[in-house]
């Protein structure tokens, strides 16, 4: 499980895929809880892509302000929830912002 955590500005291409911006799950069930994924970039599921029929479980979380060029995959999709700010932000050289 991740928590109290932020993902900004994100660019899918990571595992040789265009989807998944912010996360790509390529396996099993990936849990939230107090996640921010926001202002991310891929051909589909900007925000969180689920490959293979894997799946995504968020609690008090906000997925927002994502940019797909693709069409949306029926399995993938975001969800609004509660959202308590993260701190203790860094911007390494790559420019996704990570925060804790």
């Amino acid at each position: 499980m991740i928590n109290h955590f932020t993902i900004r500005n994100a660019p899918a291409g990571q595992a040789e895929s265009t989807d998944g911006g912010g996360v790509l799950n390529l396996g099993g069930i990936a849990q939230f809880d107090f996640v921010h994924v926001t202002t991310s970039r891929a051909a589909n599921g900007a925000g969180i892509a689920n490959l293979q029929g894997d799946r995504t479980a968020v609690q008090h979380g906000l997925i927002d302000r994502n940019i797909s060029s693709g069409v949306a995959h029926p399995r993938r999709g975001s969800t609004r929830a509660s959202y308590k700010s993260a701190s203790n932000c860094a911007t390494p050289s790559s420019g996704v912002e990570a925060c804790a």
